[in-house]
């Protein structure tokens, strides 16, 4: 397994594909848990008119790639000085369990680190349980929703907003 920072344009197209996967996963999750519906496209088109936002020093965008497959994404954007947020960490479903996501989250946590903050946010829907298991192992708590979050105060009750001490 490689974990990488994104930053080539095939690395871009792998990251459009990871995303739009991500998003798709999440709009079905919602609509059947919480009969919310998404607008997929116009969030894709966010994330990926704002990829500079996720690059170094500031930011984050890595990859996570088992042979010659990218499987696994994760973003990070700095919020202040002191504080950066997790967003979109997503593992393709047939590559879960193989400790891709502790490995995407050790290596962002690490790069956090490195440009000096000391707090990571995260919101996260209530139905990603296991995201959520894993947070927890790394030290993340819950906490109220934070005002820099992105999502929908109209979202609010079906999110989980943790934060980590670094």
């Amino acid at each position: 397994m490689e974990i990488f920072q994104a930053s080539s344009p095939q690395d871009t197209e792998e990251v459009s594909n990871l995303t739009h996967e991500y998003l798709v996963w999440t709009k079905t999750q919602m609509k059947e848990q919480f009969k919310e519906d998404l607008d997929i496209e116009s969030m894709l088109a966010s994330s990926m008119s704002d990829l500079k936002t996720y690059m170094p020093p500031e930011g984050r965008l890595l990859l996570a790639k088992i042979d010659s497959n990218v499987v696994g994404l994760v973003f990070l954007r700095q919020i202040d000085v002191n504080t950066c947020e997790i967003k979109r960490m997503f593992v393709q479903p047939g590559y879960r369990g193989k400790r891709i996501g502790y490995n995407l989250l050790t290596n962002l946590i690490s790069g956090a680190r490195e440009s000096g903050y000391l707090e990571v946010l995260l919101d996260s829907g209530k139905f990603m349980s296991h995201a959520h298991d894993l947070y927890r192992s790394f030290g993340f708590k819950e906490i109220e929703r934070y005002p820099q979050s992105e999502v929908g105060e109209n979202f609010e009750t079906h999110m989980v907003y943790m934060s980590l001490a670094l």
